[in-house]
C-alpha cells in the first residue's frame, strides 16, 4: 500500500474511534455543591443594599430592577431582537470564498481510444499535476429563498414584539404582586407592633390562673374558663404571627432580598390611608383593555405571523431562479486560462410542493383561524376579568369601611373595658381578652386595606396598565 492510502486509512479509524469514545457523565455531588454556591452568590452578590424602611414606590422600583422573572423576560426580549437582527443577514447574497489544494501520489494519465479502430494509444497523456490548488469566489443568489428569507425575518420581528408584550405582562403582574404582598406586610408589622406587648400580659395571666386554680382562690370551674381563655388567644397570636412571617416572605422575594434578610416597611398612619383614585366608567375601562392588554396585544402579532406562515406555504409553489457569479483561479500549469470569470443561471423546482402544497397551504390557514379564535377567547375573558374585579374592588371598599368601623368600636371598648376593671371581678382578665379582640379587628381592618389595594391591582391588570402604556385617546 501505497504512504498516502495508509496515512489516510489512520486518520479515518481514529476519527471513528474517537466518535465511539463519547460517553457523557453526570454531575459529582462536589460539582452540584459548587454550582450551587455560586448560584447565590450570583443572586445577591450585586444587589444594592437597603438604606432604610422600605415604602411602596421603593419595592415597586426594586422589584422591576431586580426581581428575576422580570429580567428573564427582558433576556428574552433581548434574545429576540438578536434574532430578527440575524434574520436579516439572510436576505443578503450567499457570498463563498473557498479554495482547495489537490494531491495525488499517481499522475492522472490517460490513454486515447480509437473508436473506428477499436484500438488505444499507447503513449499516456495527462492534462493535470499530481499537485495543485484551487480557488474561487462566487455570489450566490435565490429569489426564492429570498422571499421565504424575507418572510422569516417579517415573522421574527413580529416576534420580538411578542416577547415585548410577555415581558409587559411579567411587569404588570409583578406590579400587582408588590403592591398585594407591601400591604399586606404594612397590615402584619403594624399588627405585630400591637399584639407583641400582649405576649408579656398572656404569660404573667397564665401563671396567675394556674397559682389562682391550686390555691382556691377562684372556683375551679371559673379558673379552667380563664385558662382556656388564654390558650385561645395565645393561638390568635400564633396566627397573626404566621400571617406576618409569610407577609414578609413573599415581599422579600419579590423584591429580591435574601430569605431571612431583615428589613422594615414604612408604616402609613392609619388616618392617611385612602382608597384607591376614582374609577373612570366600565365602557372606558374596556376600551383601555382593548388597547393595553399584552395578551391581546400578542395574539395581534401571532395573528401576522401565521398570515406569513400562509404567505410561505403559497411561495413554496413556485419555482426557484439561482444566479450565481464569481471569479476562479486554478494552479494547473497546462491551463490555457489559469482564473477567470463565470455567470450562471439555474431554474430548480420541487414538483413534491406541487403535489403538498395544499396540504400545507390548509395546515397554515387552520393555524391562523385558530388564533383568530383564541383572541376572540381572550378578549371575552380580559370583559369578565374587568367586570369582575370592578366589583370586587366595589366590595372591598365596603369591607374596608366596615372594618375601619369595627376597629373604632373595639378601641372604645378597650378604654371603658380598662376603666371598669378594678371595679368587676375578673376584670382583668376581660381586660386582656378585648386587647386581643382588639388587635384582631386592627388586623382585620389592616388586611380589608390590603384586599382593597389588592383588588385595585387586579383591576389595573386587567385593564392591562403599567408604567410603560400610554393613555389611549377616546375614538374619534
Amino acid at each position: 500500500m501505497k504512504p498516502f492510502p495508509k496515512v489516510a486509512s489512520t486518520v479515518l479509524l481514529l476519527l471513528a474511534l474517537t466518535g465511539c469514545a463519547v460517553k457523557p457523565r453526570p454531575f459529582s455531588p462536589e460539582e452540584n455543591q459548587q454550582r450551587g454556591d455560586q448560584d447565590r452568590k450570583q443572586l445577591f452578590g450585586e444587589i444594592e443594599p437597603l438604606t432604610g424602611p422600605v415604602d411602596l414606590p421603593t419595592a415597586l422600583r426594586r422589584a422591576l430592577r431586580y426581581n428575576l422573572e422580570t429580567r428573564v423576560a427582558l433576556a428574552e426580549q433581548a434574545a429576540a431582537t438578536g434574532q430578527f437582527k440575524a434574520d436579516l443577514w439572510s436576505l443578503a447574497p450567499q457570498a463563498n470564498l473557498s479554495q482547495s489544494a489537490r494531491i495525488r501520489n499517481n499522475q492522472n494519465s490517460s490513454v486515447n481510444h480509437s473508436e473506428k479502430a477499436g484500438t488505444n494509444g499507447e503513449d499516456p497523456t495527462y492534462s493535470a499535476p499530481r499537485e495543485s490548488v484551487f480557488g474561487e469566489f462566487r455570489m450566490l443568489y435565490n429569489l426564492l429563498d429570498f422571499g421565504i428569507s424575507y418572510l422569516n425575518a417579517r415573522q421574527s420581528g413580529n416576534q420580538r414584539f411578542v416577547a415585548e408584550e410577555r415581558r409587559r405582562k411579567a411587569v404588570q403582574n409583578l406590579m400587582r404582586d408588590v403592591r398585594e404582598a407591601y400591604w399586606q406586610a404594612v397590615a402584619a408589622e403594624r399588627t405585630r407592633l400591637r399584639i407583641d406587648p400582649l405576649q408579656g400580659q398572656l404569660d404573667q395571666a397564665r401563671k396567675s390562673a394556674m397559682t389562682a386554680q391550686q390555691t382556691g382562690v377562684q372556683k375551679p370551674l371559673d379558673a379552667l374558663r380563664f385558662r382556656l381563655l388564654l390558650v385561645d388567644a395565645s393561638d390568635q397570636i400564633n396566627q397573626i404571627r404566621t400571617q406576618i412571617t409569610a407577609a414578609r416572605i413573599r415581599l422579600a422575594y419579590l423584591i429580591h432580598l435574601p430569605p431571612g434578610a431583615d428589613f422594615q416597611v414604612v408604616l402609613p398612619a392609619v388616618e392617611n390611608l385612602e382608597i384607591p383614585r376614582e374609577l373612570r366608567s366600565m365602557t372606558t375601562l374596556e376600551s383601555f383593555a382593548m388597547v393595553l392588554r399584552p395578551e391581546l396585544r400578542e395574539l395581534g402579532y401571532q395573528k401576522r405571523i401565521s398570515t406569513d406562515d400562509i404567505h410561505k406555504s403559497w411561495v413554496r409553489l413556485f419555482p426557484g431562479i439561482e444566479l450565481s457569479s464569481g471569479f476562479s483561479w486554478d494552479s494547473n500549469p497546462y491551463l490555457t486560462n489559469q482564473n477567470w470569470v463565470e455567470s450562471n443561471i439555474r431554474l430548480t423546482w420541487n414538483v413534491v410542493n406541487l403535489f403538498s402544497g395544499s396540504s400545507m397551504i390548509n395546515a397554515a390557514e387552520t393555524k391562523d383561524k385558530v388564533v383568530e379564535m383564541r383572541r376572540l377567547a381572550i378578549t371575552a375573558l380580559v370583559l369578565s376579568q374587568i367586570h369582575g374585579a370592578y366589583k370586587e374592588l366595589e366590595a372591598e371598599t365596603n369591607s374596608w369601611h366596615s372594618a375601619q368601623e369595627r376597629s373604632a368600636i373595639m378601641a372604645e371598648i378597650v378604654d371603658k373595658t380598662r376603666v371598669l376593671a378594678p371595679t368587676e371581678e375578673g376584670g382583668q382578665v376581660q381586660v386582656i381578652k378585648t386587647q386581643i379582640e382588639a388587635g384582631v379587628a386592627d388586623l382585620q381592618r389592616d388586611m380589608a386595606y390590603a384586599r382593597l389595594q389588592s383588588s385595585y391591582g387586579r383591576l389595573l391588570n386587567a385593564v392591562g396598565d403599567d408604567p410603560d402604556a400610554e393613555e389611549p385617546k377616546p375614538a374619534k
